[in-house]
């Protein structure tokens, strides 16, 4: 007799002959991380509360659709924290589907078990380990959804403690990885290993991940690191350039030009400055914390400043008495703030001070905060100070990875590049001071840094230069030189990470074609090639309604209409496993047979796009509302895209080769949103003018009236000469001679053999002239 304890209870089994061998059963449940001992053992328990029964899910991926999904998994959502799906493999799970019929869930595979189930297992491996044990997949965790609302975002400039803060690591080598054979990192270099993992077997020393090219989620993020530098560095987006000098009205020096040099207060009286604080602090509470409120303050603070000055000796404080000239910047060949001669009072030439970018910066450090505030800043979160880098970030490795070219040495990138360019510069410069070099020596080197640390931002600019060149294949096949992208370079431009990922990016499930009028088509449908359905898709999720269907098409698989391209297992489309996507086009028809067979509620699958799906037709430019609407797809056997030619204003199309995109929307969410705001039909009055878009227009207008106007005055007429005749009811028609000019000159020439296209056929006669001819 085999006794089994049982979530507590002693269950008596039946003898065994040796010879017999009983499979265990496999089923999958969550566990928490607290469910985990220190040795790795699972222990856990499966209860139904009251019940002595409990549906279990016996895939993985119905164990995933279940949890996400299923109703009868609100309680396991609740619980607000990472689970983790176990498959769990015991001789010690009763099998109770077939008496409790009713508990099984549809559409997902499992099976009904006596509960409550008491584990306490090791973790083994599939089919080598005795049971009981349990496995656990690297992408077996359900991690719901954490959604936050952002109330606001608050814009300033990072201090140095800001950037110490959020830094791992002081950077103080240039080296990028060790020469061995696993191209080691270099510790406190530019790819320390704790700024993040580059590799994907490489483990992060700051969080412990690594790094998953399917699942960022889970993957290192990065880690800023940071450079100390040896003197502080004005930050070039706050001078500005202009013909190699800084710009008067960026904030650094239009700052350091309405600042008194010794007490630190603007140069004003109080008694002309006393009605611009209400008026500044109307800015700060309207909510103009932007640059359109921090030029409204300029212009109050330039416009009194001005007023009070008449000319360059009247410059002095009237708090402390003291002469405040005016500043200027160059940024090259030596970077350096100056006061142009018949810029100063020879009261101020006497006992200048050599106005180096520490000094500037003290003069920064030092403003009060009321008087910050009276200059545009706000003191809680951008300091004047602050737009000098005592301590320049340095952007984690994620984002700047190695460069592994086939056939040619490891690379590092162009923003790598420049960061080496800084800490060479800096250690230089630290070497200069230190080792109390001449003074020509510290300058050369000061704007050697002032210019690394200006290329990180940018360096593409003419008054800096650039930092270095690589070579770049283009279109045709050619290498071209191209300076090194800094951070601005990144983001800018018609390439950069606005215009080709934030504003627009490549998708998929778009059909392009050149576009024909379709007569039979109504005004809110548009015709789509057989063959774009065929190679465009569209995500269908599982359910009670469309299973058959959707298993037909699985079956059918991506060459055979309507069929299906991926099917999408376990409903989660993020999801990029390699193990989760099944792609059908490879597929044979028994493995298309086994996946429709074994398809589950909540799945997804990539379907070929049918009649009366949902597509958004669009005319490029999309000059206003109307440029793109939703219309209804109706599958033809051609080529191009065909629409009635009533629908041609709003996109301002005409038929002389104009093409068309329409794009195929996946979710249950879009296609109601493009149902119910971008349906043609809800979008028949122009929204502009108030007037019909949906209409015929111009040429359309005439050839239809020319084409079925009656003449009763002309009835019975015939023109031999001109193949022109009205039948009795005065409708016009032409010889067959005519037809064939105006047909011939319609279609010209044939582009790809260059000759004339000629007429063969046409349509039967309906007409027989009065002298007999056609």
């Amino acid at each position: 007799m085999i006794e089994s304890l049982l979530g507590g209870n002693m269950v008596m089994g039946t003898t065994l002959l040796e010879s017999e061998v009983v499979p265990p059963t496999a089923i999958y449940w969550y566990a928490s991380k607290d469910d985990f001992d220190e040795e790795g053992n699972l222990n856990l328990t499966i209860s139904a509360g009251r019940l002595r029964h409990k549906w279990v899910p016996t895939r993985l991926t119905s164990a995933k659709l279940f949890v996400r999904e299923h109703e009868n998994a609100a309680g396991l959502r609740a619980r607000k924290e990472d689970l983790f799906i176990v498959k769990i493999v015991s001789h010690d799970i009763e099998d109770l589907t077939e008496k409790y019929p009713q508990a099984t869930v549809e559409g997902l595979f499992g099976k009904v078990v006596k509960a409550p189930l008491t584990f306490t297992i090791p973790i083994g491996r599939q089919n080598i380990s005795p049971p009981p044990y349990y496995t656990l997949g690297y992408d077996s965790v359900y991690r719901p959804l954490k959604t936050s609302q952002v109330g606001s975002i608050q814009a300033g400039i990072l201090s140095d403690q800001d950037i110490l803060d959020m830094s791992v690591v002081e950077v103080t080598s240039p080296m990028a990885f060790q020469d061995d054979a696993e191209n080691t990192p270099v510790v406190g270099g530019i790819y320390d290993p704790k700024m993040g993992s580059i590799e994907k077997d490489q483990t992060c020393q700051t969080c412990g991940k690594d790094r998953k090219e399917k699942d960022a989620t889970n993957s290192c993020p990065g880690h800023f690191g940071h450079i100390s530098l040896e003197v502080p560095i004005p930050k070039i987006l706050y001078m500005g350039i202009e013909k190699r000098i800084g710009r008067q009205g960026y904030p650094i020096l239009f700052t350091l030009n309405h600042v008194c040099h010794s007490c630190f207060k603007v140069p004003i009286p109080n008694d002309v400055l006393a009605p611009l604080i209400p008026k500044i602090n109307r800015q700060f509470e309207l909510g103009k914390k932007n640059y359109r409120g921090y030029e409204n303050i300029k212009t109050l603070v330039r416009n009194a400043v001005s007023k009070h000055y008449s000319s360059i000796e009247d410059r002095v404080c009237p708090h402390c008495d003291a002469y405040n000239p005016k500043v200027e910047f160059v940024h090259s060949p030596n970077p350096q703030f100056f006061i142009r001669k018949q810029n100063a009072s020879p009261r101020y030439l006497e006992g200048a001070r050599e106005l180096d970018f520490g000094y500037v910066r003290s003069i920064f450090y030092n403003i009060p905060d009321e008087q910050a505030r009276i200059l545009g800043f706000d003191p809680e979160f951008s300091r004047p100070e602050n737009m000098f880098y005592g301590v320049m970030p340095i952007a984690p490795t994620p984002i700047r990875p190695k460069v592994i070219v086939p056939g040619k040495n490891l690379d590092i990138d162009d923003l790598s590049k420049l960061y080496q360019d800084v800490v060479y510069a800096n250690n230089a410069l630290r070497t200069a001071v230190l080792r109390g070099y001449a003074d020509s020596s510290i300058i050369k080197n000061t704007t050697r840094l002032y210019t690394a640390v200006s290329r990180v931002t940018d360096n593409q600019l003419t008054a800096i230069g650039s930092g270095g060149t690589s070579m770049q294949r283009g279109y045709q096949g050619g290498e071209k030189q191209v300076s090194y992208k800094g951070l601005m370079n990144r983001l800018t431009g018609k390439k950069g990470r606005f215009r080709t990922n934030l504003q627009s990016k490549y998708v998929e499930d778009v059909g392009y074609s050149t576009v024909a009028p379709n007569g039979d088509l109504a005004i809110d449908e548009v015709g789509v090639p057989i063959e774009m359905c065929m190679k465009t898709a569209i995500e269908e999720k599982v359910n009670a309604t469309n299973i058959e269907k959707l298993k037909e098409m699985i079956i059918n698989g991506a060459d055979v209409y309507p069929g299906a391209l991926d099917i999408c297992l376990d409903g989660d489309s993020y999801n990029l496993n390699d193990n989760n996507w099944v792609d059908l086009a490879d597929s044979s028809p028994n493995a298309r047979k086994r996946y429709a067979d074994g398809l589950e509620y909540g799945s997804i699958v990539k379907r070929h796009v049918v009649r009366n799906d949902i597509g958004l037709f669009n005319r490029a430019p999309s000059l206003h509302r109307q440029s793109i609407m939703a219309l209804r797809v109706v599958p033809l056997n051609q080529k191009n895209l065909s629409f009635n030619a009533t629908i041609c204003d709003p996109f301002n199309a005409d038929f002389d080769g104009d093409a068309m995109k329409i794009h195929f929307v996946q979710t249950i969410d879009a296609i109601d949103e493009a149902k119910d705001r971008m349906l043609l039909t809800k979008n028949i009055i122009h929204a502009r003018y108030g007037k019909l878009a949906i209409a015929n227009d111009q040429d359309q207008v005439s050839g239809i009236y020319l084409l079925s106007h009656t003449d009763k005055r002309r009835k019975g007429e015939w023109n031999k000469t001109t193949g022109l005749g009205f039948t009795e009811e005065g409708i016009p028609y032409v010889s067959k001679k005519v037809a064939l000019e105006v047909f011939s000159r319609v279609y010209s020439q044939d582009r790809k053999t260059g000759k004339n296209r000629e007429i063969l056929s046409l349509p039967k006669d309906s007409i027989m002239a009065p002298d007999g001819t056609i």
